[in-house]
């Protein structure tokens, strides 16, 4: 899975999935078991932490709340940025920002999520 397709799995299978235990496995294939998140409300460690961070984050969009990317993401070594919105597709969007994920044995190992 190249850098751009782990970035699309992401999106779709982790932060848009409504479902707990299908985000968690694909948190599972997609992250590393040591991965570290950190945004606005600060990080977490592994991917038990992370799964709880992005429930969380679930519970709080609406039901036609959807990330998606801006732009296309943008390998650079072993890091990815992407630009995102956060929002019902037809409407401005809620949120939007940019993060950096960086990649370890075509996992994501490291990702810093930062509003614009």
């Amino acid at each position: 899975m190249d850098a751009a397709e782990l970035v699309a799995s992401y999106l779709e299978d982790v932060s848009n999935e409504p479902d707990a235990d299908r985000r968690r496995d694909a948190i599972e294939r997609l992250f590393h078991e040591d991965v570290r998140y950190a945004d606005q409300d600060g990080p977490v460690n592994g991917r038990e932490a992370l799964a709880e961070r992005i429930s969380v984050l679930a519970a709080l969009m609406g039901p036609t709340a959807r990330f998606s990317l801006r732009r296309p993401a943008q390998g650079v070594d072993d890091a990815v940025i992407f630009q995102w919105r956060l929002g019902a597709p037809t409407e401005d969007p809620d949120l939007e920002g940019t993060d950096v994920a960086l990649i370890r044995d075509g996992r994501i190992a490291r990702l810093y999520a930062v509003l614009d």
